[in-house]
């Protein structure tokens, strides 16, 4: 296979793998790595000699290395909203309805 052909099919799984990115398809989008590995050892073994399409891939790569970090903040700011931190405690009601203190005291 070509290294433009390489390089086509890169640009194509790099794009859907953005676009998984974007519908918060965090499985499907990585599973698409393995795939990119193997193309990706390709394109180096018979490197092309127009570099211009690499520069492309490179920033597309770079876009979705951005996405997959945003989405895991998003998934770190989810985590930390479900998970009370028991280490300073928290509010709740006592059944009587009135607000207590559960934990550590501030």
């Amino acid at each position: 296979m070509s290294s433009d052909r390489v390089i086509q099919k890169v640009e194509d799984l790099l794009k859907t793998q953005a676009g998984y990115l974007r519908d918060g398809d965090l499985t499907r989008a990585l599973s698409i790595a393995p795939k990119l590995d193997r193309l990706i050892d390709r394109l180096e073994a018979v490197p092309p000699k127009n570099t211009d399409g690499l520069k492309a891939l490179n920033g597309q790569a770079t876009r979705n290395s951005e996405l997959i970090s945003a989405a895991k903040r998003g998934i770190e700011a989810a985590r930390a909203m479900l998970v009370p931190r028991t280490d300073t405690g928290f509010q709740s009601y006592d059944a009587a309805g009135r607000s207590t203190r559960i934990g550590p005291q501030s």
